[in-house]
């Protein structure tokens, strides 16, 4: 992709097709110097996302268009700390007045590297497909930064992306009992 480093490993940063962004997922690292930057899963997810914010740029797209991250973790204990970065640089960009994107957030058993966190997103390309956070009205507000669903309509498009879900009960937000 213009205006990013070659990285010299088999993939695309970012691949357009249909309107839609499909970012691979990256990790925290210094772009000029190809290093992880220091400071723990939050100055990882900070400098992750400010990556993809270029990387979103550079493919026409920008962060209010992201429709859906998945988020993989080494530890999840890191899951709160993760949090704050991703609640902080969507709330810079503006994007928290018209909903976040969904998301998925995993404990992985391990990383290409030394990174916490790694985060792969996809984004319509233009405001043609903006993204609608959908709500449920019976639901109490989602305590972290994702919505529960996003729609994208356009004249020859209509998607609904949903954010990954657990067995909870939305009314009570208690997980349910039985077990799987």
């Amino acid at each position: 992709m213009p205006g990013m480093p070659n990285m010299h490993v088999p993939l695309s940063i970012a691949t357009k097709a249909g309107g839609t962004v499909y970012l691979s997922g990256m990790q925290g690292m210094d772009m000029k110097t190809m290093k992880l930057v220091s400071g723990g899963v939050e100055a990882e997810t900070t400098q992750n996302l400010a990556n993809i914010d270029k990387v979103l740029g550079i493919a026409g797209s920008r962060p209010h268009l992201v429709l859906g991250c998945e988020v993989a973790l080494r530890d999840i204990k890191d899951f709160d700390k993760m949090n704050a970065a991703y609640a902080a640089f969507f709330r810079s960009k503006g994007v928290l007045r018209a909903g976040l994107p969904t998301r998925v957030a995993v404990q992985v058993a391990g990383l290409a590297g030394p990174a916490s966190v790694e985060i792969r997103c996809l984004a319509a390309e233009s405001t043609r497909l903006m993204p609608k956070a959908v709500t449920v009205p019976s639901w109490p507000a989602l305590p972290y930064p994702f919505s529960t669903a996003v729609q994208v309509k356009g004249m020859l498009y209509n998607m609904l992306y949903i954010s990954g879900m657990q067995g909870f009960d939305m009314k009570t937000q208690k997980l349910v009992s039985g077990g799987v």
